[in-house]
């Protein structure tokens, strides 16, 4: 329910929902070595050009659950800059959030947050003159909708916030969520924590992180209403340019209608330098000369308007404060939209390790609930399943080692008409299987295979198999080991003729590896 609740909050945004992962994996470490505090950033646009329904708050209220209520604490940035006795609240934590909401009218937060990244934190306390220190074991989260000015600008504090994670679907009734979180619930979420917390030690840093560049310029930008706007109307475009009065008309008019505070007496300089720093625009100046004289004019060069001009000019904005977009993909495909967002997280795995890449393969599970895998009468659709086959088919080259050595075979042997071959011959029911006593993952592994690794989809267990290589065409006998006993397991010819079969088919299809799925 945790997974699918995140992709449904992230749909389309799927970059972001990797980065949930990272933050709440990072809390295993209970260390802070990694001096990053993260934060939380509502972005829909509503109304007045407001954030909020995000599910924020929700994603904190699932993972405090998961951890315990009483590893979390709520002591607020303006508690921790009135009073040195406030932070003996963050010992012992796991978790601490904070809300930026209110940071604009605190002075000094600044100074809080890049406090709250040492390795070790002091607090004053009654009776102790020096105070008590205690590890910093808490991950410290920023939630808010706006991000406050920063009026000290230094490298520390930027350093601090290299992570943020951009909330932008506003859905609201997230609350039954926390419904679901039992102990079933907590098993799951933590064993996939385990593993990203696996990847994270051996990366030695966490997935997303921006620049220090890139962070100033993102915090100024969310902190600046006005670079906020801007941002929205424009898009970068190096061979394009517009004219300065068109763009003066078209912001002013935008922001009438959107109720958008823009800077007063906004001067030519201020834009161009705004403008240069969100895009790299360059100013192009042209003369003209005819018999009235000469006319001058100022173009922008590498950027474009993000909507029509001429709709613009003429007011046809059709809800106020929802800005009409010109591109609209109706049917956007989520696969691929996984499938680039997986590859760029799984491309930042050490080269030398091992993961289980089908902890990666139930996050499908819960996102895909209409007939994009099924026809109306629930059965397979080869074609949708492809596309899933396709993930692993499309890796880039340089994540082979890590993401298929827990497999033992290189995916550059795979080919995709193997594969569709594979998945509609070989994908049916294995009726012997079902009928069998031993039932399962040490069925397999009794019948001589050398590894055995499974996903979960849609009611269907899918079994990875490694057929040895010195499979005896005469001995139909084979140790098998379940969780109670050990005993031997004789095949019929018909059993045994079949995995033989599967064994020769699979090193057409996979090098030795093929897929077998089962009816739980």
């Amino acid at each position: 329910y945790t997974i699918w609740f995140l992709l449904r909050r992230f749909k389309d945004n799927f970059y972001e929902f990797f980065k949930i992962l990272e933050v709440f994996a990072y809390m295993l470490f209970r260390d802070n070595r990694f001096q990053v505090i993260p934060i939380f950033l509502g972005e829909s646009k509503e109304g007045e050009y407001t954030s909020g329904h995000e599910g924020k708050t929700t994603t904190i209220r699932i993972f405090s659950k998961v951890i315990g209520e009483e590893n979390t604490d709520w002591t607020t940035l303006k508690q921790l800059v009135e009073s040195e006795f406030n932070f003996i609240n963050l010992r012992g934590k796991i978790l601490h959030v904070m809300s930026l909401d209110e940071a604009d009218e605190i002075y000094g937060f600044e100074s809080v947050i890049e406090r709250l990244r040492d390795p070790v934190i002091t607090s004053m306390v009654k009776r102790a003159v020096k105070g008590v220190t205690f590890p910093n074991t808490a991950l410290h989260i920023l939630v808010g909708n706006t991000l406050p000015r920063n009026r000290k600008k230094t490298i520390a504090f930027f350093r601090s916030i290299k992570l943020i994670v951009h909330f932008r679907l506003p859905l609201g009734n997230d609350w039954v969520f926390l419904d679901f979180i039992d102990e079933q619930e907590k098993s799951g979420i933590f064993n996939l924590l385990i593993t990203i917390y696996k990847i994270q030690r051996e990366r030695k840093g966490l997935y997303g992180l921006l620049s220090l560049e890139d962070t100033e310029k993102q915090y100024r930008q969310a902190s600046n209403s006005f670079l906020s706007f801007l941002s929205e109307i424009f898009e970068k475009d190096k061979n394009n340019e517009l004219e300065r009065e068109d763009v003066m008309e078209y912001i002013n008019i935008l922001a009438e209608n959107l109720n958008v505070v823009i800077p007063e007496n906004i001067s030519t300089a201020y834009l161009t330098r705004v403008l240069h720093e969100l895009f790299n625009v360059r100013v192009k100046r042209t003369t003209t000369h005819d018999n009235d004289g000469s006319i001058h004019k100022t173009y922008y060069t590498g950027i474009r308007f993000k909507y029509d001009y001429d709709k613009v000019m003429k007011g046809e904005i059709f809800n106020i404060g929802e800005l009409p977009k010109e591109k609209v993909d109706k049917n956007l495909d989520t696969f691929k939209e996984y499938q680039n967002a997986l590859q760029d997280y799984l491309s930042t795995v050490p080269n030398d390790m091992s993961i289980q890449i089908s902890r990666f393969f139930p996050f499908f599970n819960p996102y895909i609930q209409e007939s994009r895998l099924y026809n109306n009468n629930r059965e397979q659709k080869v074609d949708n399943w492809i596309k899933v086959f396709e993930m692993l088919l499309d890796a880039d080259s340089s994540v082979y080692p890590t993401l298929y050595h827990k497999f033992g075979h290189n995916l550059d042997k795979v080919s995709l008409e193997g594969l569709r071959l594979f998945l509609e011959k070989e994908l049916g029911l294995l009726k012997y299987f079902k009928s069998h006593e031993y039932f399962g993952q040490e069925y397999f592994q009794g019948l001589g295979v050398e590894s055995v690794d499974y996903f979960n989809f849609k009611g269907w267990h899918y079994y990875a198999l490694k057929i040895p290589e010195a499979f005896n065409s005469s001995e139909k006998t084979f140790e098998f080991t379940s969780r109670f006993s050990i005993n031997a397991t004789t095949l019929d010819q018909e059993e045994y003729d079949r995995i033989k079969e599967l064994k020769e088919r699979g090193d057409s299809v996979s090098n030795g590896m093929v897929y077998i799925r089962i009816l739980e």
